[in-house]
């Protein structure tokens, strides 16, 4: 098994050191607090990547020299569409904002490695979620939902100038004391709710993901696309297969998850996939069942999410199916085993 950590996009804690560098606090003081020498990073940042672990000690670092309650808030005004690397230049020539988003989740590799990205599109609404990947602290997940709530209003509003149309973005944490400064961020409206899941929700109606785009390139967007891909095709995962292939599933908004769907988040082929898994002992289809049900009992588990929500987040059109599918796996109904469990 390969033990090497996860890793999160470099780009991302430079712009950080740039943004507390405006401040008049030096990037050096700001690694050393973080442990980390300037040249290693800049060697990491030269690949790309660095760990999430790093990625994690800056931001906590950054926090404490500033002192300021709003950083979050100012990380993500600074991060605009050139921020995210080759990724920005796709996110430029897509043709409409359905566009932006898709090729976001199909990208998400390159933008975070703390949450994990879903979109969801029906006729007349668009939902996209952040979601946290693993634990962290309230603090934490309160900095992060700042930079990606903002950092998505900021990229909207520079890719659609003053034919943006209002947006609602829905935070999980209390209004926080620059609750002006959200206000003025025009005409997206911002929600604050402690009690929510943790993330951030954006909704969007059908007539906001329609909205062109300025320069749409199909060519530039492929491009974009393909020497992405490159960085990581073939690329052995930085945890066992089964590690990685579960986080995966574990993040996915909708359910059943697909091995076609898996293999292009990974950039490899579905034949590796299966490969690999088999190598290490189990197929795609017994990790995907054992997962199913990791979910559902997690989601009963949870009393603010009724039996009828959980049977569509795990792909069921109605309550039955998924009932009869977990009395299978249990030999309980879905109601039994939330009795037994809250």
């Amino acid at each position: 098994m390969n033990n090497r950590k996860p890793t999160a996009p470099s780009r991302y804690a430079g712009l950080m050191l740039n943004l507390l560098e405006s401040w008049g606090i030096p990037r050096e003081r700001v690694l050393a607090r973080a442990g980390m020498d300037p040249a290693e990073f800049k060697h990491k940042q030269g690949n790309l990547r660095i760990t999430l672990e790093e990625t994690e000690r800056i931001y906590v670092s950054a926090a404490e020299l500033s002192g300021r309650g709003d950083l979050g808030f100012e990380f993500g005004q600074m991060l605009t569409p050139t921020s995210h690397g080759l990724l920005g230049y796709g996110l430029i020539g897509c043709p409409d904002i359905n566009a932006v988003w898709s090729l976001a989740i199909r990208q998400q590799f390159h933008l975070t490695a703390a949450f994990s990205i879903s979109y969801r599109r029906s006729e007349k609404l668009g939902r996209t979620e952040f979601s946290p990947v693993g634990p962290m602290s309230q603090d934490r997940v309160a900095f992060y939902q700042e930079v990606l709530a903002v950092a998505t209003h900021t990229t909207l509003k520079l890719l659609l100038g003053e034919r943006m149309l209002p947006c609602d973005i829905r935070l999980s944490m209390p209004e926080p004391k620059h609750l002006d400064r959200y206000l003025a961020l025009q005409p997206t409206r911002f929600h604050f709710n402690a009690d929510a899941p943790p993330g951030v929700v954006v909704c969007m109606d059908a007539a906001f993901l329609a909205l062109p785009l300025p320069m749409p390139s199909r060519d530039i967007v492929a491009s974009v696309e393909q020497q992405l891909n490159d960085q990581i095709s073939g690329a052995e995962p930085e945890e066992s297969w089964i590690s990685v292939v579960s986080k995966i599933m574990n993040q996915a908004e909708v359910w059943p998850v697909s091995l076609k769907g898996v293999a292009a988040q990974l950039g490899v082929s579905e034949r590796t996939i299966d490969r690999r898994l088999k190598q290490e002992g189990v197929l795609f289809s017994e990790l995907h069942d054992g997962l199913w049900l990791d979910r559902a009992c997690a989601l009963l588990s949870n009393g603010r999410v009724s039996v009828a929500e959980v049977a569509e987040r795990l792909g069921y059109c109605d309550t039955a199916n998924f009932s009869r599918a977990f009395r299978r796996r249990t030999q309980k109904s879905p109601s039994e085993y939330r009795s037994e469990h809250l």
